[in-house]
């Protein structure tokens, strides 16, 4: 993926190195015979020039297209933002299955699980009961131990 991410920053950043502009001329091979005699032979294979501008050619009305639509340095933000929405959503997802199997791992030991929590008012009541037994306890006499 950070090929891919690479390769987009270097098209949308040198825009001019995808849209290189050219002409493929045919080349030919010259040999010389024992007649002294030259013969000339196109070529078969493609040269690795001719390769990298036919992949251009490829490429060309793509980037051009995406270039409009996304455009400059805005352009990579925009995408460098997709990308990261997409992790983000994956690492909630992977979140939300380890969360559910701690929750059956909960249920099996009869433990409280993420849906058992307690909501606010039931928090204020539980310290004030807390705080009441507290003050009982304390307000008791202290007894003997006997001996």
């Amino acid at each position: 993926m950070r090929k891919i991410c690479l390769l987009l920053l270097l098209l949308f950043v040198f825009p001019h190195l995808a849209l290189a502009e050219g002409v493929i001329i045919e080349e030919r091979a010259v040999l010389e015979n024992d007649s002294s005699e030259n013969a000339s032979i196109p070529l078969d294979q493609l040269t690795n020039e001719q390769l990298f501008q036919n992949l251009v050619n490829t490429v060309q009305p793509f980037v051009t297209k995406v270039s409009i639509l996304v455009g400059g340095i805005f352009g990579i933000y925009f995408l460098l933002l997709i990308v990261r929405i997409y992790y983000e959503r994956k690492k909630v997802r992977v979140l939300m299955d380890i969360r559910y199997d701690l929750d059956q791992q909960n249920r099996k030991y009869l433990l409280p699980t993420s849906r058992a929590r307690r909501t606010i008012p039931e928090k204020i009541i539980d310290y004030l009961l807390s705080r009441i037994k507290d003050i009982r306890i304390r307000s008791m006499p202290k007894m003997r131990k006997r001996k």
